[in-house]
């Protein structure tokens, strides 16, 4: 479910889906190369057809990625520029992870710009760059693990489970067969890949699948919750602190057209104690949720919950950020990121906050 739509929402979403086609399409193109080299696609029309399946899907993530990177950079919500895509760990954003998107971008453009000029530059150079393309997948693929802000989203991790599972038994069946052929070679490059998936699995359950991954991740303080990294208790919560929170949601219209109120009450645990109650008011969409018009929220401990008084800053579908005030003019930034759940009456979530 979408809580409500904003201006920049769609470049938001064409930027986590067009991110999500790439790696898809990219998975598809080494697949497919893999089959193309043993020719399992057969003689004839048949390997005719998978190879111009295979050009074609190169093309695509191209044209997916190209939409990938000018909705990032239109979206405007992160300092990235144009500069970034070509220029590699450039970016004050998250440098490493948007690094890494930035330097498969290259390889890709070097694998497709050559298999263009593959008659004129020759097979055999044509082959040598080509190995590229075992690179640039794992380079893409921790890239949207690294950097992207949807790692604890089941139908995410679905894709990317699929992703690296088609990859895997591409691999394994590429060194299997003809394995008595440059045995040791095969058998570096088998124990190579099970310690990448493994050292890649651990390391995803316990960062990007990890609440608090933004801030470890290099995301600017100014854009996580922007302010001091000392702990401040005020009123009873200690901040900065990443905490989970669940609750109601309540709305109490949904005809398109009509102006309407989504009411968002909950309990903050797991890392401090509060509670939160967050509207947003504005004419139904026809796609579902609101155009937020107006917000305010409310937060504090239970034993003071209305301590913080303020409104929503940004919103992103069902991510937001909001600041509030107490009494004593100290100030809260957080980052609310929920899952609705399907009945749209209840959600969980995280939230990061910082003074």
């Amino acid at each position: 479910m979408i809580l409500a739509v904003t201006e920049s929402q769609a470049l938001w979403y064409l930027t986590r889906g067009s991110g999500l086609v790439s790696i898809l399409l990219l998975t598809l193109v080494v697949a497919l190369g893999i089959a193309q080299v043993h020719g399992v696609a057969g003689p004839g029309n048949q390997r005719f057809v998978i190879t111009q399946i295979h050009r074609n899907a190169s093309l695509l993530v191209v044209v997916f990625i190209a939409i990938h990177i000018a909705t990032s950079i239109l979206d405007g919500f992160a300092p990235i520029h144009w500069l970034d895509a070509i220029i590699p760990f450039a970016s004050p954003y998250r440098s490493l992870w948007l690094g890494l998107g930035t330097l498969a971008f290259d390889l890709l453009l070097a694998l497709v710009i050559t298999s263009l000029l593959r008659l004129r530059i020759g097979f055999s150079t044509w082959k040598a760059i080509h190995w590229l393309a075992y690179v640039c997948w794992p380079i893409s693929f921790l890239h949207g693990l690294g950097t992207g802000s949807d790692g604890r989203v089941g139908l995410v991790q679905i894709i990317n489970l699929i992703c690296l599972v088609v990859v895997v038994l591409a691999i394994v069946w590429r060194l299997t067969r003809n394995w008595q052929h440059d045995t040791a070679i095969r058998a570096g490059s088998a124990v190579a890949m099970v310690l990448f998936v493994f050292g890649m699995s651990v390391w995803a359950y316990n960062g990007p699948m990890q609440k608090g991954w933004a801030k470890k991740a290099g995301t600017p303080t100014e854009l996580l919750a922007g302010g001091s990294s000392a702990t401040v208790t005020t009123s009873g919560l200690g901040v900065p602190f990443s905490a989970d929170v669940s609750g109601t949601l309540e709305q109490n219209s949904t005809k398109p057209g009509t102006n309407a109120t989504i009411t968002l009450t909950g309990d903050i645990s797991n890392g401090a104690d509060g509670v939160f109650v967050i509207t947003l008011t504005g004419p139904v969409s026809s796609g579902g949720g609101l155009s937020m018009r107006s917000s305010t929220v409310t937060m504090g401990p239970p034993e003071n919950p209305r301590a913080y008084s303020g409104t929503i800053t940004n919103l992103q579908g069902t991510e937001l950020q909001f600041e509030v005030t107490d009494a004593s003019g100290d100030v809260i930034s957080a980052q609310l990121a929920l899952q609705v759940s399907p009945d749209g009456n209840s959600f969980t979530g995280t939230i990061d906050a910082a003074q």
